[in-house]
């Protein structure tokens, strides 16, 4: 047995006493080792040095002695039956390592805004991509044209592409509500437009398939480098020789956070330090965005040609 600490094992112990749960334990015989306070039973080793021996210890007295003596229990492996067989701060210790795993769930985070958010309550949203559609043109979009769209989630660019009859579209996005979404409202016409739903900085393209690559708002979100530097791999890869880059992203002076995540904002020489060994610059434009709510946000865009 162990005494209301839990710091030394005996197989005797008092007639009856309480746990600091506050259940009966009948023991089998006395046991001058154990000394009774209050409604707790200590070990001499427990009280050793302690004003409170053979006295009744102040509450935050026991429960400090409580909580270090099970901290120095050693941890249990995991694959227990149940949860009962971890000391408390283990769990606690568990949980926060797995944070930083959780927090890097991005289909999960994404899922969760666009199942719980109508289109409009979404910074982002827009009714109509005008910059959009006017840097496709500047690309030279037209019918036959392969648009892929990153990050492009249940915006309306797609629609103003089908529309304009601007290019065959792809839509990649993490998030499978989004795309759910998106078809939901394009109808029948969904089954013209090719879906992905996918990570962009681990997605497998086919190599030279796209004459655009489309990205508003979603590079931004890449806060670590080795994601930036993947996605960029992708997208020189995806992209034919002389093809297209339209990104959009917060500019300098724009957001530092968005939908609840940190964002990286930029400037267009910013742009050009990501992007300009793999693409040339061809124009650069600083555009201010209004959100359903009237917040103004800055962002910068820039359309490449790819080397």
């Amino acid at each position: 047995m162990y005494c209301s600490v839990g710091r030394i094992a005996t197989n005797r112990g008092s007639c009856r006493g309480r746990r600091s749960n506050g259940r009966s334990r009948r023991w089998s015989s006395g046991d001058s080792s154990l000394q009774r306070c209050s409604r707790f039973w200590y070990c001499r080793q427990c009280t050793l040095g302690s004003k409170s021996v053979g006295m009744r210890a102040s509450v935050t007295t026991r429960r400090r002695r409580f909580r270090r003596a099970r901290a120095r229990r050693p941890l249990q492996p995991l694959g227990g039956s149940s949860a009962n067989e971890y000391p408390r701060r283990q769990l606690l210790c568990l949980a926060e390592s797995a944070t930083p795993e959780f927090s890097v769930n991005r289909q999960a985070h994404w899922d969760g805004l666009y199942t719980t958010k109508h289109p409009t309550e979404l910074s982002w949203y827009q009714a109509e991509p005008v910059r959009s559609l006017e840097l496709l043109r500047d690309a030279g979009a037209g019918r036959g044209t392969a648009i892929i769209d990153v990050g492009g989630g249940d915006s309306t660019f797609v629609d103003a592409v089908v529309n304009e009859g601007l290019g065959h579209v792809t839509v990649l996005d993490i998030s499978g509500a989004a795309l759910a979404r998106a078809k939901a409202r394009l109808g029948p016409r969904a089954s013209d437009i090719r879906w992905m739903e996918a990570d962009v900085t681990r997605a497998e393209l086919t190599p030279h398939s796209f004459d655009v690559w489309h990205d508003r708002a979603a590079f931004h979100f890449l806060t670590d480098s080795e994601d930036r530097g993947q996605y960029v791999e992708t997208c020189a890869s995806a992209l034919r020789s002389g093809g297209s880059l339209v990104v959009a992203t917060f500019a300098a002076d724009g957001p530092t956070h968005c939908s609840g995540l940190e964002v990286v904002r930029y400037s267009l020489d910013g742009l050009l330090d990501e992007f300009g060994d793999e693409f040339a610059l061809q124009r650069g434009i600083t555009d201010v965005h209004f959100t359903p709510r009237g917040v103004e946000q800055h962002f910068t865009i820039a359309l490449f040609r790819r080397r």
